[in-house]
């Protein structure tokens, strides 16, 4: 049996002037258990679901290399308007669907916008026209708005700070997977006719029949939270009593502010206060310099490797081998970001190859012919691919596990992504038709924004040390605790004085 410090026994809180006492009265035996089936099971499916959405998005990239252009009607101008629109109808309703997600709950919200935007990507296999183009960008972004914030939100009511981003690092993994296996798959589809069908509407077909089917797994087994593990299966659950009462404790006992359960209620005023928070505001200033170039980037990925020389199904194969190899690089960002709890020092670190390496292949492009060295710029531009995710997940995280309250820690969430998906909007503008092939204006641009984003992480340290050293005056900041006397705590049994809040660095 593993044994605890008298420092871990018990803490008393003072939570909305309610005494809250919460007492380690389990063994790390215990707790591994029931995290393991936490991670085996509830994360396994919210990977899954993250995997639905990076194929339903990502694979219009791919479709761009078809015949998709030709037979719809639109221009690659267009494709980008369309992938803005998508992004604006995300940031309009990511707070509002955040809302409606703490009324109804995580499982069931994030099931329903499954469901719903698997079936608009399927059926966009029928677009006909620009306008129908159009209409389905819209559709899909209306219903996957708030889908990635609501999923950490999700996440962070069953995992403690220290566990938190390397969760956080898995889920976007889950979405990596996804990503790559958008042009794996476009490799084998597009060059596919069947009937009357077009290779980039089987795509959009097979990509939208697996989302369903995902979407309906999630529906199925998704808890609403780890006290009511409850599935849709009658007389199935994940946890038991004593398991949810273990998961349920440790969270409180890491941060009194998780107390409350999977659901709460968000009022005007907790926007509000959130938004008078001007630390997050130098994170959300981050978020936007660091997209903006990752998705240019990306979006142009099988794009570029084509324009270097390769076939179209060879392309969106190679295209695939970045976005493979980002997953070591992210996974290593989450494990070092819960090490050291120095989540600065690792967003600047894990941006630091993209501001190293995009000169570099931005002076192959200007200097040499379109096709001349291209596995030299390809090995270039798919080592920049492998340095999307590291700092952009960490930052999420970072962001997370500074917000206090839950309500925080919601909206903070969807302000991040809000943020994230305003910056795709217009990052997904930064390479135009006129600066094709080489796009070496929207090159500067993405090198310049780069080396902005490797600069700020820095400056929110010094801001976040500066707080924890000056600044006593954080609403909600001071989370008092007082000695146990009268609360009818067993005589023996430690007391332990929860310090003031303080920000990670």
């Amino acid at each position: 049996m593993s044994t605890t410090s008298s420092a871990d026994i018990i803490k008393e809180e003072v939570v909305a002037d309610e005494l809250v006492v919460v007492e380690r009265d389990w063994t790390d035996a215990e707790e591994a258990k029931a995290r393991r089936k936490l991670d085996y099971g509830v994360m396994v499916l919210i990977c899954l679901a993250f995997f639905s959405l990076q194929i339903d998005r990502a694979n219009i990239s791919s479709a761009t290399t078809g015949t998709i252009f030709k037979d719809v009607g639109i221009t690659s101008d267009q494709s980008n308007t369309g992938q803005s629109l998508l992004l604006v109808m995300i940031v309009i309703f990511e707070i509002p669907s955040n809302v409606v997600l703490q009324y109804v709950g995580p499982a069931r919200w994030l099931g329903a916008q499954m469901m719903a935007w698997a079936l608009v990507a399927t059926f966009q296999a029928w677009i006909d026209s620009p306008g129908s183009f159009f209409a389905t960008r819209v559709l899909l972004g209306i219903c996957e708005s708030g889908f990635i914030p609501g999923a950490v939100f999700y996440m962070s009511q069953m995992y403690t700070s220290k566990e938190f981003a390397a969760r956080a690092a898995y889920f976007w993994i889950g979405g990596l997977v996804g990503k790559a296996s958008s042009p794996l798959i476009a490799s084998k589809l597009l060059v596919i006719k069947l009937g009357s069908l077009h290779g980039w509407q089987i795509l959009f077909l097979v990509n939208g029949l697996m989302s369903i089917a995902i979407a309906f797994l999630c529906i199925l087994l998704l808890p609403r939270s780890v006290t009511d593990s409850r599935t849709l299966i009658p007389g199935v659950k994940w946890f038991n009593d004593r398991e949810a009462y273990i998961l349920e404790q440790r969270v409180i006992l890491d941060n009194p502010g998780k107390r409350g359960g999977a659901t709460i209620r968000i009022r005007p005023s907790d926007i509000f206060q959130t938004l008078q928070n001007w630390r997050l505001w130098i994170l959300v200033l981050l978020m936007i310099t660091l997209v903006m170039p990752l998705t240019a980037i990306a979006l142009y990925n099988s794009r570029t490797v084509k324009a270097l020389g390769f076939a179209t199904s060879q392309a969106n194969a190679l295209a695939s081998v970045g976005v493979w190899a980002g997953i070591p690089p992210t996974a290593l960002a989450g494990w070092l970001a819960d090490r050291t709890q120095r989540r600065g020092l690792i967003t600047s670190l894990f941006v630091l190859p993209l501001v190293i390496l995009t000169p570099i292949f931005y002076h192959y492009q200007a200097t040499t012919k379109q096709t001349a060295d291209k596995w030299t710029k390809y090995t270039l531009f798919e080592l920049i691919m492998a340095f999307q995710q590291p700092a952009f997940i960490n930052l999420n995280a970072w962001a997370a596990v500074n917000a206090l309250t839950p309500s925080e820690r919601s909206i903070g969430a969807a302000l991040m992504i809000m943020a994230s998906n305003g910056a795709q909007a217009i990052g997904s503008q930064m390479f135009r038709a006129s600066d094709a092939p080489l796009y070496l204006k929207g090159m500067k641009g993405v090198i310049a924004l780069f080396a902005v984003s490797f600069i700020l992480p820095l400056v929110a340290i010094a801001v976040y040390s500066w707080s924890n050293k000056n600044d006593r005056g954080h609403a909600g900041k001071e989370m008092a605790g007082q000695q146990v006397g009268a609360s009818g705590v067993e005589e023996g049994k430690e007391a332990v004085v929860v310090k003031s809040f303080k920000y990670c660095l």
